[in-house]
């Protein structure tokens, strides 16, 4: 891998995120920051390599010093994770465990009640 390979991949996982998780930014770098807990802990420190790896291949001293299938294989894991990312499903689903959290606590104020009830007479 080069620098222009490592500069195209960084490209299509910025626009990547654009598209998936709608998070806008000039750069991978401010994108990255905006982030936050949406991607997977693993998935953030790929990202970070990836950056490290970017400022590391413009320096004559630094570059050499660059894991390259290390850098490849982080890119390709994120890529491959922001294409099977869909934002509308994870949504649906967290709703789905908010509405089922708020039955049941319903459901157990209710018996609560029922019991408080059924002491008192």
């Amino acid at each position: 891998m080069d620098v222009s390979t490592l500069e195209s991949q960084i490209d299509t996982i910025h626009r990547l995120i654009e598209a998936r998780l709608g998070i806008k930014g000039a750069t991978l770098d401010s994108q990255a920051r905006k982030i936050g807990r949406r991607l997977p802990r693993k998935t953030r420190k790929q990202i970070a390599l990836l950056l490290d790896a970017k400022a590391r291949a413009t320096h004559p001293k630094l570059a050499p010093q660059i894991n390259w299938p290390e850098v490849t294989f982080a890119a390709k894991q994120i890529i491959s994770k922001l294409e099977t990312f869909d934002l509308g499903t994870d949504r649906r689903r967290q709703r789905g465990h908010r509405l089922l959290a708020i039955a049941a606590n319903v459901t157990m104020a209710l018996v609560l009640v029922g019991a408080i009830f059924a002491i008192a007479n």
